[in-house]
């Protein structure tokens, strides 16, 4: 008797999940219901006997992976989730502390930060620009600015996200929204300074359509942290 307690005892001890198991699994019921979203999309476009509903998912599938489908549904989830809002007075302490913890765990806070940080009302609103933050649930999370430079030219800067939503398309969502406000508010051109060890962000820059400048890397650049220019040429607001 005591060896068939023993038994089961040792069985549910190995169909028990561990305390991390446990903190994964409201990310897991994400996952999966994001696969069964894609599924139903699949499935429900069929309207054929099994067999030919089987053929047209096979054709499907190779057309575009499941992994791609359900990435791309996750990624669309999480961009509806997150919502663009104009700058309040009371969130420009976002703005600075948001923006102070990016620079200060890559680089060394420089003088043109502090200036630009501490004074953002006068510096880009108050000379023609915009700050957008982004919102989750009620809580700010992210925030961007755009800089008037000159008639036509804007600078995207100051884009920081809350490392609490890393990688849950926060700056993406950030980024088409500033192109957007550039847009309205007649810009040409869009140019951003960044460093060339920012993969992520880089690869988000691309991803947004900017492209390298010929003009070079340094040339004109306030931040001593600098080492690439890129910019994006924009069509008119309809």
């Amino acid at each position: 008797m005591n060896s068939l307690q023993d038994r089961e005892d040792r069985r549910r001890r190995v169909l028990s999940l561990s305390e991390h198991g446990k903190a994964l699994l409201p990310a897991l019921r994400e996952t999966w219901e994001d696969i069964a979203q894609c599924f139903s999309q699949i499935l429900g476009a069929q309207d054929h006997h099994l067999l030919a509903s089987i053929t047209e998912m096979e054709h499907a599938f190779a057309e575009q992976t499941m992994a791609t489908r359900v990435r791309e549904w996750r990624n669309q989830r999480l961009l509806d989730r997150i919502q663009i809002v104009d700058y309040r007075p009371e969130w420009g302490s976002y703005f600075k502390a948001f923006n102070y913890a990016w620079i200060q765990r890559y680089f060394s806070v420089e003088p043109i930060d502090i200036e630009v940080l501490e004074q953002h009302e006068e510096k880009i609103i108050g000379e023609g620009g915009a700050i957008l933050f982004a919102r989750m649930e009620e809580e700010i999370v992210g925030t961007c600015a755009l800089k008037w430079t000159e008639p036509g030219l804007y600078e995207l800067t100051k884009m920081a996200v809350s490392e609490s939503v890393r990688g849950q398309q926060v700056g993406k969502k950030l980024g088409l929204a500033i192109l957007a406000r550039a847009r309205e508010m007649g810009a040409e051109r869009v140019f951003l300074e960044s460093n060339r060890k920012l993969l992520p962000a880089i690869r988000l820059y691309h991803r947004l359509g900017f492209v390298e400048a010929s003009s070079g890397s340094r040339a004109g650049s306030e931040y001593q942290r600098s080492d690439i220019r890129m910019e994006i040429k924009l069509a008119a607001a309809d």
